[in-house]
């Protein structure tokens, strides 16, 4: 994650140039998605291994959750594409156009707001699928 955000920084440096800039968040909600399902077409799962032993669930709850948060991304990458070219189109190059405050407000608030909606969503899947601590539960039940 920091080589892909050192690298999309450099980019914007080097290019100048807005487009980059609005498409940005869809390079990396597509490169999170392409991990995460990667991985699990590999036989890896990422995203367990990104919390290391904090939740512990069966592999089956684990390739599912890490399927929702492709989907996530990919909806989130599809958004983003379809928000930045709807709201600048009509955007001339080295000025400012109302669409492009809409599309930073949606950036910084909505796909925020977004990302935890998704999560509250998937609260009742973790606590169902959660093996708890000190207990015989099995997470198939």
């Amino acid at each position: 994650v920091a080589v892909l955000t050192l690298g999309l920084g450099v980019m914007t440096l080097i290019l100048q140039d807005k487009r980059f800039t609005y498409m940005k968040p869809t390079f990396v909600y597509s490169f999170m998605a392409i991990g995460l399902g990667g991985g699990l077409m590999i036989g890896q799962n990422f995203l367990k291994m990104l919390f290391d032993g904090a939740l512990e669930m069966a592999e089956d709850a684990w390739r599912t959750l890490t399927w929702r948060f492709v989907a996530f991304n990919v909806a989130a990458a599809l958004s983003n594409e379809v928000l930045w070219r709807t709201l600048t189109a009509d955007c001339v190059q080295g000025a400012t156009c109302s669409g492009e405050s809409v599309w930073l407000w949606i950036k910084g608030i909505g796909f925020t707001a977004a990302y935890l909606i998704f999560m509250v969503a998937n609260a009742p899947f973790l606590m169902k699928h959660a093996k708890l601590e000190g207990s015989d539960k099995d997470s198939s039940s």
